[in-house]
């Protein structure tokens, strides 16, 4: 398996935390990580490298959102041109929750024409289409932390028109 496969960076927004600091937070947080088996290095500018035993283990970990207290931590494929000096942490993958959306805006076309106004969209999670939890759609976006964090989008679709309420997920700034 490459490396690129198996391997994180990670990087705690703002303040820089000590390498066991972090890695306590990591055992108490990833209890339930299929093959806890993993190696971490310690980079430059606050950014650790994370190499999983198994592919599972990696994509388990991107798929949640992670805080350390009420702060985002930003984990990133790591790829073998990763330079911790020119790497921006303006963005993270952050899901975001659409309590409410009326049926009519449950279309992948929709949740794309968010990303306009929250982000760059990345994917959504359908699931609760055929669920009993129909009034919460999610969408996964790159969101700019820069920017700030918008209430509330106003949305169109065919001759509706919708002021959506947004809820970040498990995103505490």
């Amino acid at each position: 398996m490459e490396a690129t496969e198996i391997t994180l960076v990670e990087r705690v927004k703002g303040k820089m935390y000590s390498a066991n600091y972090i890695q306590e937070w990591r055992v108490k947080c990833w209890q339930e990580v299929p093959d806890k088996s993993y190696e971490v290095l310690t980079l430059a500018r606050g950014w650790f490298m994370i190499k999983f035993s198994k592919k599972e283990a990696l994509e388990w970990v991107l798929e949640r959102n992670w805080n350390f207290g009420k702060i985002p931590i930003l984990f990133k494929r790591w790829n073998p041109l990763f330079d911790t000096q020119r790497e921006k942490v303006d963005e993270m993958p952050v899901w975001v929750r659409l309590p409410g959306l009326p049926p009519q805006f449950w279309v992948q076309l929709v949740f794309r024409e968010i990303k306009n106004n929250l982000g760059h969209f990345l994917e959504a999670n359908m699931s609760f289409v055929h669920s009993s939890d129909k009034g919460l759609a999610k969408i996964l976006i790159s969101l700019n932390l820069r920017e700030g964090l918008a209430e509330e989008i106003n949305l169109k679709y065919k001759d509706f028109s919708y002021t959506q309420m947004i809820d970040y997920e498990q995103l505490s700034l």
